[in-house]
């Protein structure tokens, strides 16, 4: 009998227990005890487990805002994610576990206490800042005052991150070399940014258009960012986004400024092309292409690819060009050029092509070919000394020759646009003539006319005339 008893006083507990759990309802609640503006919701939350004890540094600058209890079904994991969803409404970020029940019959129970920790002041969590930059207002004002570099500009993304597209300004540091990026718009219900806010940093690599560095993800933690800039002005930012486990890629186009054309050293990327004006050893390219450099070389195209050191015989900077003198070119001619030169004025919509030596980093130093029309007899804004072609050019094409149809020399590559796709412009061969006449040297030019030869052909015949030009500043 007693042990009936016993077993049913066991039993009648048993209902009793399960009933109890049963009841329990699910239930979120939190107590404030100082309300503080709500936190984003990507803003990190950190927490501890039980019996996590605060340290005494620690204590001047962690305050109790109020305590959470979650009564979920879940793992304890879950149950903390809640809780520091409820931290995050109350305006604090850090959480410290002070109890958790494993309910077998209903929902789990969590006790927690939130606190507001200022991270700045706790050296373990310094990472979690931002850097006041240029609004766009000052971005722009920055840019009167000086011209616009390279990759420089205010750019908007078309592809999301986390629901989010930004607009952001690139301007580059001047004492440290390095490109800032600067949050301007595209987040107008997140309350932790402000317009100039700096969202990236990064520093140009050895190769044309890629740059290394850190972009700052909506948490405000930084990861490891990689920026490739295309021609068309645009760029793919590459990192791994807040909530993420894997990098993904972000396009951005440029809206501003609205048209740049790209010359100079910028376009040069510390290599060139030249080709030969004369058997005499003399090499045509670009001014831009050589100024200022301290050394400059030509690549024999011989079997070993010989360095050669070359020096400016003479300069025109306004048309830029350039003819180098270079002793000891493995020739491969006699007295006459592989190819002519035509100073007459080509027609709009003739067929022309360019060979030169493009981003020798990523495509190597195999020589390039690439072929197009003349889009236009003037150049850029009207200049009646170049050529508008849709002949794709990149850095490194700078003192290239363009070509038309009959194997003559008609202009020589040296810019381009870097928001159109596919063009380019070149300097007109008839500036050419004047620069000649400086030569301390007699050096004649003519026409030529393969127009019978096919392209392969014509290339076959002039490539070992058309060198890498390398310079040093």
């Amino acid at each position: 009998m007693k042990t009936i008893v016993r077993f049913c006083g066991v039993f009648v507990i048993s209902l009793c227990v399960f009933s109890c759990g049963t009841n329990l309802t699910v239930e979120t609640k939190t107590i404030p005890i100082k309300y503080y503006p709500p936190r984003d919701y990507f803003e990190t939350v950190y927490w501890e487990d039980i019996g996590y004890v605060i340290p005494a540094t620690y204590l001047p600058y962690a305050e109790k805002i109020g305590t959470i209890r979650i009564q979920e079904y879940g793992y304890k994991d879950y149950l903390i994610k809640q809780a520091m969803k409820e931290c995050r409404k109350i305006g604090g970020n850090w959480v410290i576990l002070d109890s958790y029940w494993e309910n077998l019959f209903g929902p789990n129970v969590l006790t927690a206490t939130a606190y507001k920790l200022d991270w700045d002041k706790v050296k373990r969590f310094q990472g979690q800042m931002i850097m006041d930059g240029f609004t766009e207002s000052k971005l722009k004002e920055e840019w009167i005052k000086r011209s616009i570099l390279p990759y420089e500009g205010i750019y908007q993304s078309i592809t999301a991150d986390n629901g989010y597209k930004f607009k952001v300004g690139i301007c580059k540091n001047a004492p440290n070399d390095k490109y800032y990026i600067n949050y301007l718009s595209g987040m107008s219900d997140v309350r932790s940014w402000k317009e100039g806010d700096v969202l990236g940093i990064v520093e140009s690599t050895a190769l044309q258009g890629v740059f290394l560095g850190d972009w700052v993800k909506l948490d405000k933690y930084s990861t490891p960012a990689e920026l490739v800039f295309a021609n068309s002005g645009s760029f793919t930012a590459s990192y791994i986004p807040w909530n993420q486990s894997e990098k993904q890629d972000f396009t951005y186009i440029r809206t501003f400024p609205k048209d740049v054309v790209v010359t100079g050293s910028d376009f040069s990327s510390r290599t060139g092309t030249g080709f030969l004006l004369s058997t005499k050893g003399y090499v045509l390219t670009c001014h831009h292409v050589v100024k200022n450099a301290k050394k400059i070389y030509v690549i024999d195209n011989n079997t070993s690819k010989t360095r050669l050191t070359a020096t400016v015989s003479v300069s025109d900077a306004n048309n830029d060009l350039s003819i180098l003198k270079v002793n000891g070119l493995s020739l491969g001619y006699d007295s006459s050029l592989p190819y002519g030169f035509d100073d007459a004025l080509n027609k709009t919509g003739e067929a022309v092509f360019c060979m030169g030596y493009p981003l020798t980093q990523v495509m190597g130093n195999e020589i390039k070919v690439t072929n197009g029309i003349i889009s236009s007899v003037t150049g850029y804004q009207g200049d009646v000394s170049s050529y508008q072609i849709s002949a794709p050019a990149q850095p490194g094409n700078s003192g290239g020759p363009l070509f038309n149809s009959s194997g003559n020399v008609i202009g020589v590559i040296n810019a381009r646009i870097s928001q159109a796709e596919n063009v380019s412009y070149a300097v007109k061969v008839s500036y050419l003539n004047n620069l000649l006449g400086l030569l301390n040297d007699d050096v004649r030019i003519g026409k030529v006319n393969q127009s019978s030869s096919s392209l392969s052909s014509m290339v076959e015949k002039f490539k070992p005339a058309v060198y890498i030009i390398e310079v040093e500043y």
